[in-house]
């Protein structure tokens, strides 16, 4: 299925039963090898520049910005732009299969849980997550202490991860994968590089 395709089968999914309120879709949607997942709203809450905004908050996002950080590096029309632009709030994204064009609203709290989700149901199979540490943060007592208050480490604690890091052993082996949105989150919020690593679970 060509992209052009899944917009349209999703457009017309959101827009069936609507007379008054039409739907639009943010581009591009979010692509992975078994479809595509869509954000939408409503077509009036659409700005000529959001697309702009959005592509700025997403290359900040991939230098690995806090949100904070992200919302700091916007102008105060793109900031603006991008809270006027909100109008669905809370209305779940919609998935499209590219294999058979089904599209249904997405059920997990979170895009990439979804994601997830979605694999294991198509592949028939679960998976667990080794997160490891690619940084050193021990020159860094303000992201160490951070990491102390967020998760209620101790000085031993940390002492641990400084030894799993030192031997590339991870940090955390995970059987659920909100678990590590969790513990992704937090690291992310810290501006510490770590690394996933998907494995099948063995019944």
């Amino acid at each position: 299925m060509k992209y052009s395709e899944a917009k349209n089968k999703v457009l017309e999914f959101l827009n069936r039963n609507e007379e008054n309120i039409r739907k639009m879709v943010y581009e591009p949607a979010i692509e992975f090898e078994y479809g595509w997942i869509f954000t939408f709203d409503q077509e009036g809450v659409f700005h000529p520049k959001i697309d702009e905004v959005l592509k700025k908050i997403k290359s900040l996002k991939d230098a690995n910005l806090t949100d904070n950080q992200i919302f700091e590096n916007l102008s105060d029309e793109d900031l603006s732009i991008y809270e006027n632009s909100i109008g669905l709030v809370g209305q779940a994204p919609v998935f499209i299969d590219k294999e058979n064009g089904e599209v249904s609203y997405c059920l997990n709290p979170s895009i990439e849980l979804e994601i997830q989700k979605i694999k294991e149901q198509k592949r028939g199979k679960k998976f667990y997550l080794k997160l490891y540490f690619i940084e050193d943060i021990r020159g860094n007592p303000n992201k160490i202490k951070e990491l102390k208050n967020q998760l209620g480490f101790t000085n031993s604690d940390i002492l641990k991860f400084f030894h799993k890091k030192n031997n590339d052993e991870p940090i955390f082996e995970l059987k659920y994968y909100e678990k590590l949105l969790f513990y992704k989150g937090i690291f992310e919020e810290n501006s510490i590089k770590i690394k996933i690593e998907e494995l099948e679970l063995k019944e």
